[in-house]
């Protein structure tokens, strides 16, 4: 009797050890959660610069190294620019909006570039310096420059009569005289404060201007972006390619090549909420498979290896509660991880030229054919050009609508929408042209500018 009152203490002792499956359930909950904790902290460096990005830490990710360098250069060339030969020959007229018969009609490109003024801050300058320094003379005969200083008195432009924009522009552009039917169409623009309006006007107006050069391709640009110093090369490279790849899959035309895009809109969206929903429910199907079968090939009764009698022999036995807590525990909270990680960062675009045909955004540089600005963009600001729409949603949803298989494959222009991974230039304004107000200038990169984070980083070969 004595003995067995002794022993009750050691029982109640022995009792309350955790069970061997609780057990090992703690052991794996103590080795994951450093791992976890690295995890994050490796997609805490990785990802602070997308904006999509839990992670994302504007702080840093607004630096902006490569747009400092790239104003500078272009400051210093504007002051100390002389025009080349190829300017030269290419005269331009301060009264009406037609080039000279000195026009090459070997021109490749022509640059459009509608500036209004600004309550600050002119971006003017550096824009057009930064497409031409590092241009060499035989490629600045492939381009023209034509440029619209958006006021029916150009005076109020700062930048108005300036000579370095006499020496890179190769058009001035005007509205013509008070007698005009275009400069009393921009006068009462003006005077009813219809921004969105006016911004098309202007845009179709360099975009007919542009036709006049014989040009093969157009680029319609804000004008407040700087340009990386090889912009020429790899858009001539990437117009290759596009015009190759489109007529590859079928199509006569594509409707444009975007050189800048924003990666806010590029993250997770909600529309593809099924498709996400799907890819996780197959991964911790796949987990939770795995790990049943790993139990299953547990049994002391099963051995491993080509023959019968294999000493090779699993010892660590999974647990049932094991197996639920990381299936139903472990594996969503790494996946959670991976989507707070952001998408831009887990699924950058891959660098070269892609299809771009939905969440991209916005119209800060964008390359029509010439047959497309005849075809397709004229024609739509004619019919909308006393809409309320901006010029780049005008444009996208034009393109929404040439879209979907029940469209003739030939009509299906809006499949075609290009974007070149990195991009060329970065958005600097303190002030869209579209009108969306933003808080300072080149030296303060605010978070409520378009900006393309990538650009910044861009490695020394891509440059």
């Amino acid at each position: 009797m004595s003995g067995q009152i002794a022993k009750q203490p050691y029982e109640l002792m022995t009792s309350s050890k955790p069970k061997p499956d609780v057990k090992q359930a703690l052991r794996l909950t103590l080795w994951f959660l450093p791992f976890y904790a690295i995890l994050a902290l490796h997609f805490r460096n990785k990802c602070y610069a997308d904006p999509t990005s839990y992670f994302f830490r504007p702080s840093i990710a607004y630096a902006a190294p490569h747009s400092t360098d790239r104003i500078k250069q272009a400051e210093q060339y504007a002051d100390s620019f002389t025009p080349s030969p190829y300017g030269t020959s290419r005269a331009y007229n301060e009264t009406t909006t037609t080039l000279s018969d000195s026009r090459s009609p070997s021109t490749t490109l022509c640059v459009g570039i509608p500036s209004v003024r600004r309550p600050r801050l002119s971006y003017l300058k550096t824009t057009l310096a930064s497409l031409h320094h590092g241009i060499d003379g035989n490629d600045r005969q492939d381009l023209t420059f034509t440029v619209l200083l958006a006021h029916t008195n150009q005076s109020e432009h700062p930048d108005f009569g300036k000579p370095w924009l006499k020496g890179m522009a190769d058009t001035l552009m005007t509205y013509g005289s008070e007698n005009d039917t275009t400069y009393e169409v921009a006068k009462l623009m003006e005077h009813n404060g219809s921004h969105e309006v006016k911004s098309k006007f202007d845009y179709a107006l360099v975009l007919k201007q542009c036709l006049k050069t014989n040009a093969d391709y157009v680029l319609m640009l804000e004008d407040d972006v700087i340009f990386t110093s090889s912009w020429w090369e790899k858009t001539k490279n990437a117009l290759e390619e596009v015009k190759f790849r489109s007529w590859e899959m079928g199509y006569e035309e594509f409707l444009y090549l975007r050189l800048f895009y924003y990666e806010r809109i590029r993250g997770w969206n909600s529309e593809s909420w099924p498709k996400y929903l799907l890819a996780s429910t197959c991964i911790a199907s796949a987990v939770l498979t795995t790990l049943l079968l790993f139990q299953r090939l547990q049994s002391p009764a099963r051995s491993f290896g080509f023959f019968r009698g294999s000493p090779i022999r699993l010892h660590i036995r999974l647990h049932t509660i094991t197996i639920l807590l990381i299936t139903f525990v472990f594996t969503p909270a790494v996946i959670g991880l991976y989507f707070a990680a952001g998408a831009n960062c887990m699924l950058p675009q891959p660098p070269g030229v892609q299809l771009m045909p939905t969440y991209a955004c916005c119209g800060q540089a964008l390359v029509f054919s010439r047959a497309v600005v005849q075809n397709h963009i004229l024609p739509l600001f004619h019919d909308n050009q006393w809409g309320s729409t901006p010029v780049d949603s005008l444009i996208e949803e034009y393109a929404d609508s040439r879209t979907g298989n029940s469209l003739e494959k030939a009509k299906r222009i809006g499949d075609m929408r290009w974007a070149i991974t990195p991009v060329l230039l970065q958005h600097v304004g303190s002030q869209s042209s579209h009108g969306v107000g933003r808080d300072s200038g080149y030296g303060n990169m605010t978070p409520s500018a378009l900006w393309n984070f990538g650009f910044e980083r861009l490695e020394r070969q891509y440059i």
